[in-house]
């Protein structure tokens, strides 16, 4: 078995940061419960974030209707949020596919903010198994049947 010591490294790393632009995002604040790190790696990689704050579950770009002063324009998500999150999930990326080692297809981190507990889930599975490549959904419309899921039933899994 390859021990996948590039990626615990990198991961390790990667963990910390990607959480850190999330919270700061939020500006910390006391709405924020809990919140999750997706990200899609592979050929392209798309990280995201959710969060559930006051009770709901909000994309990034929804995120003022717990925090009505939270800044949530393109230009403020980009800046702040999108375009970090992306270079520091890249990095991750490069450096393991650098070394030659296998991907995770979904990862996803999810932060509790009370209890100030992560917990970390991953998947190397095909997330569209059986789906030629030639019909084959986004990244970004994975990211969106993700958050459905988690809206309806809860489940945060990084597995299909």
């Amino acid at each position: 078995m390859v021990r996948q010591e590039v990626f615990r490294a990198a991961f390790e790393e990667w963990v910390p940061q990607a959480l850190q632009v999330a919270y700061s995002y939020a500006e910390g604040h006391d709405a924020v419960e809990r919140f999750w790190v997706v990200a899609y790696l592979g050929e392209t990689v798309t990280p995201s974030v959710v969060y559930s704050a006051a009770g709901k579950v909000l994309r990034p770009h929804e995120l003022d209707q717990a925090i009505p002063e939270l800044d949530c324009s393109t230009e403020a998500q980009l800046e702040y949020l999108l375009t970090p999150l992306l270079e520091l999930t890249s990095e991750l990326d490069d450096k393991v596919t650098a070394a030659g080692e296998e991907l995770p297809t979904r990862i996803v981190l999810r932060y509790d903010v009370a209890e100030e507990e992560m917990n970390a889930d991953m998947t190397y599975d095909d997330l569209q198994p059986g789906v030629p490549e030639s019909k084959q959904v986004s990244n970004t419309e994975l990211i969106e049947q993700w958050v459905a899921r988690l809206r309806t039933t809860g489940n945060d899994s990084a597995s299909a």
